[in-house]
């Protein structure tokens, strides 16, 4: 208990990582420099997630969009509407741009 209140207290959005690639070149982004191969962060893992989230009732915010950009190609724009669909069957808050 002690745990999902310092959580609660500490944390008000999360942001995962869906796909590895970007095309923006934000200032503050390592991802224009980032030799990172083309990877897309699997459904599993981010059911995986969303079912511990719900687990402590975690609803706040949740987004794909930080250092990646979900809908860069059409594949990334597949897996993401996939995604999206999972999250929202765990009544979660996700969005896509903040």
């Amino acid at each position: 208990m002690m745990k999902e209140r310092l959580f609660f207290n500490m944390v008000n959005f999360i942001e995962i990582e869906i796909s590895s690639l970007c095309n923006r070149k934000c200032l503050y982004c390592v991802q224009p420099m980032s030799q990172r191969k083309r990877e897309l962060l699997p459904a599993e893992i981010v059911e995986k997630i969303a079912d511990e989230l719900k687990q402590v009732d975690f609803n706040v915010g949740i987004a794909f969009h930080q250092y990646n950009e979900p809908l860069l190609e059409k594949v990334d724009l597949e897996h993401t509407h996939t995604i999206l669909i999972m999250m929202r069957s765990y009544q979660m808050n996700v969005e896509l741009v903040k």
